[in-house]
């Protein structure tokens, strides 16, 4: 919960890049979660070693290539985090880093984005948008991103990559809390509330053809 958050560009092949943020943000007991293509074996190993030294530290590893080219802006998006870069000159301590006379300080108000969680298993990443965050970029990204599907729509484009994009970036979590008075009884309402999640991720899936004899209704017209 509220990790710190840096999003690189570039794969991490140097210990030397994480450790002044992994210091800095240990002493403070805050986690700290990286995204980057790809990290070197010693980086890992790193993050491990300060994992069992009690500082919770994630690294994963983002494909960047095809309809995921834009995942790492996106998670920039979300967090409020600036690009980890060496076309923008920014690094994990900041602008400029790696320069000599730039503190790890700078950190604090620089590359790091937040979240009010971040889940992460084998296959898949959740994060949980702080909502106190400045909303600046995101929103900037989701207005593009929406101008672009409706220009690409227009022009025939298939939108469906981006449509899930948007989807992704402008949707909210719930949470169900689930009881009853007896086990049996908590049971079944947990499989009635599995049922009807399970059936509104189909509707957004597929569609929904709606009941009560009205698609057939409304193409009695067109049949005739």
């Amino acid at each position: 919960e509220n990790p710190a958050i840096y999003v690189s560009e570039k794969a991490v092949n140097d210990v030397s890049e994480i450790v002044p943020i992994l210091n800095k943000h240990g002493k403070n007991g805050e986690p700290v979660v990286i995204f980057a293509p790809r990290f070197d074996s010693q980086v890992i190993n790193m993050a491990v070693m300060a994992k069992i030294r009690g500082l919770k530290t994630a690294c994963v590893e983002v494909s960047v290539f095809g309809n995921d080219r834009d995942t790492l802006k996106d998670i920039a998006a979300i967090t409020g985090a600036d690009i980890i870069s060496t076309a923008t000159g920014v690094s994990f301590l900041g602008e400029g880093g790696g320069g000599g006379n730039v503190s790890v300080n700078r950190a604090s108000s620089g590359p790091f984005g937040t979240a009010a969680s971040v889940t992460i298993n084998g296959t898949d990443t959740i994060i949980i948008r702080n909502e106190k965050a400045d909303s600046t970029k995101l929103n900037t990204v989701i207005e593009n991103l929406a101008t672009k599907i409706k220009n690409d729509s227009e022009k025939g484009y298939d939108v469906s990559f981006d449509t899930l994009r948007l989807g992704k970036l402008t949707n909210g979590i719930a949470v169900l809390r689930v009881g009853g008075n007896t086990e049996i009884q908590v049971q079944e309402r947990y499989d009635l509330a599995e049922d009807a999640i399970n059936a509104c991720k189909s509707a957004l899936a597929t569609g929904v053809v709606a009941g009560a004899g009205a698609a057939l209704a409304f193409f009695n017209g067109e049949v005739n």
